[in-house]
C-alpha cells in the first residue's frame, strides 16, 4: 500500500509542480489550463467534477501525501485507516481545487469580444503569436484576465511574456496584435514572393 501512496504523490504531485512552474502555459501541459474548459474535460468535466484533470491531479497528490505522511508518522493507525482519510484527503481536495479553478475559469468577459472594449489595450503573449502562427494574449478587460486567440503580423513569432498592443478584433472574435516592445521599422522585412 505504501508503494501506491509513493506513486500517487509523484504522479500528483509532478503535475502540480509542472503546473506551478509553467503557469499551464506550456505546450505540454495544456491540461491543467484553466480557460476554455480543457482542464475540466469539456462539458464533462463541468458537469462531473470527476472528470475534471485538476480534480484527479489534486486528488493523487493529495491522496498520496496523505498515505505516505499517516505511513510513516502514525504506523498505529492501520492500514484500513489511513486508506480511509488518505483518501478523504484526497477526494476533499480534489472536489475544492476542481471547483475552485472551475470558478476561476469563468472569469470570461463574454463569448463575444467587441471592438471597443479590447482595441488599443495592452497585453502580454501567452502562447507564441506570429504571422504563421496564431496564438494566445492574456488581455486585462473590465477588471478581469481574459486569454484571447491572437493573430501577428511579425515574421519571427512573440515570444511568451512579450508586450503586445491589440489593434484589430477579427469576425471569429480572434484579435490581431502589434509589438509594443519593438519599433515598426526594426521589425524584419516581408519575404518577397
Amino acid at each position: 500500500m505504501f508503494a501506491l501512496y509513493v506513486t500517487s504523490f509523484i504522479i500528483g504531485g509532478g503535475l502540480l509542480l509542472l503546473s506551478l512552474l509553467f503557469g499551464g502555459e506550456a505546450g505540454g501541459v495544456d491540461g491543467l489550463e484553466g480557460g476554455e474548459g480543457a482542464a475540466e474535460g469539456g462539458a464533462l468535466g463541468r458537469a462531473l467534477p470527476l472528470a475534471s484533470l485538476f480534480f484527479w491531479t489534486f486528488f493523487l497528490a493529495f491522496f498520496g501525501l496523505t498515505g505516505v505522511l499517516l505511513s510513516t508518522l502514525a504506523r498505529e493507525a492501520g492500514t484500513l485507516l489511513t486508506a480511509g482519510l488518505s483518501a478523504g484527503v484526497g477526494l476533499g481536495a480534489g472536489l475544492i481545487a476542481s471547483r475552485v479553478l472551475r470558478g476561476l475559469g469563468r472569469a470570461e468577459v463574454g463569448s463575444v469580444v467587441r471592438p471597443e472594449d479590447v482595441v488599443g489595450r495592452l497585453g502580454r503573449v501567452v502562447v507564441p503569436v506570429g504571422r504563421n502562427q496564431p496564438g494566445k494574449v492574456r488581455v486585462e478587460l473590465r477588471g478581469r484576465t481574459v486569454d484571447l486567440l491572437a493573430h501577428g503580423d511579425s515574421v519571427v513569432p512573440l515570444s511568451p511574456a512579450h508586450q503586445v498592443f491589440v489593434h484589430d478584433v477579427l469576425e471569429d472574435g480572434s484579435v490581431r496584435v502589434v509589438s509594443a516592445e519593438e519599433p515598426r521599422g526594426l521589425q524584419p522585412p516581408l519575404p518577397v514572393s
